[in-house]
């Protein structure tokens, strides 16, 4: 019956002269819902339907980086937005970078009642360090170590950061100002603060990873400093020319209108071949070469 009436539907459209396109459906991985890197691919896919109307760009919430390389490779998404740690720790195959931009900052949180009032005071405490499956998850450890701490590190999904702070499973998480927003505003989750780091602790973070960028963060109308890292839009070595090159026009558009959450500046252009051994893609490079 529905094939019958679709083929009614066709046949008219034929006697009429209307053209019936069928519209082409892309999905990109980001992160947790209500993260910054979910909010910029957001962005991404609403500037790419403004340039290709017939394009539809959806966002999947991912659990990060290496989480994006499994659904990667599955095929259950096409692009995706990956730490440049991550690249150069495990290289994926059969991808290619559609561009580059700067570094997501990102707040160490702790609930008010923890007693935690300086970076030492996390020792042995109990810390999210980011989403389950993403980059900082995984370089958390080695990253407090080297500033000298070392949390007893939980393990938890976005979904989850709201419920451990409520029930006192956890004493606090590293994330974006996006998601502590997010994170406060939510029923029944105690008081939080934001534990800013020392000059000396800030020039230790920037000499662990040369991709790893440090920028101020607004909090409660003061300056605190954020960090994080540097991110690359990766895809399937298969995605289609076209819209390789709407992905990347989308990402200058974003870039030139401000619209980029936060303000964060993004680089395209600059060091998007050579700072990765991964391969940029002959579409995204045409785009980036009227941009040098």
């Amino acid at each position: 019956m529905i094939k019958s009436v679709f083929s009614a539907i066709m046949a008219s459209s034929m006697i009429l002269g209307i053209s019936v396109q069928a519209q082409e459906t892309v999905v990109v991985g980001a992160g947790g819902n209500g993260s910054m890197s979910m909010t910029y691919m957001a962005e991404i896919a609403a500037e790419s339907r403004r340039i290709a109307p017939d394009l539809r760009v959806y966002v999947k919430e991912t659990g990060g980086s290496f989480d994006n390389y499994r659904r990667l490779a599955a095929g259950e998404i096409e692009a995706a937005m990956v730490a440049l740690p991550a690249i150069k720790a495990e290289t994926p195959d059969n991808a290619a970078v559609l561009w580059m931009h700067d570094a997501f900052p990102l707040l160490l949180v702790v609930r008010e009642d923890a007693k935690i009032d300086d970076l030492k005071s996390i020792d042995g405490r109990r810390i999210i360090p980011g989403a389950a499956g993403s980059m900082l998850e995984r370089t958390a450890p080695e990253l407090f170590e080297h500033l000298g701490v070392k949390p007893n590190w939980r393990r938890a999904a976005w979904a989850q950061f709201s419920y451990l702070l409520r029930s006192d499973q956890v004493d606090g998480f590293i994330a974006s100002k996006r998601v502590f927003d997010s994170i406060q505003a939510e029923y029944g989750v105690p008081p939080l603060k934001v534990i800013e780091m020392t000059p000396d602790q800030v020039a230790k973070l920037e000499s662990f990873d040369e991709d790893i960028t440090v920028s101020t963060v607004m909090v409660d109308g003061r300056p605190v400093m954020g960090w994080g890292f540097r991110a690359a839009v990766i895809a399937r070595k298969t995605i289609p020319d076209h819209v390789a090159e709407t992905l990347t026009k989308a990402a200058v558009a974003v870039s030139r209108s401000g619209r980029y959450p936060d303000g964060v500046d993004t680089f395209l252009a600059d060091g998007t071949a050579d700072r990765i051994r991964i391969p940029v893609h002959p579409a995204s490079v045409k785009v980036l070469s009227r941009e040098r």
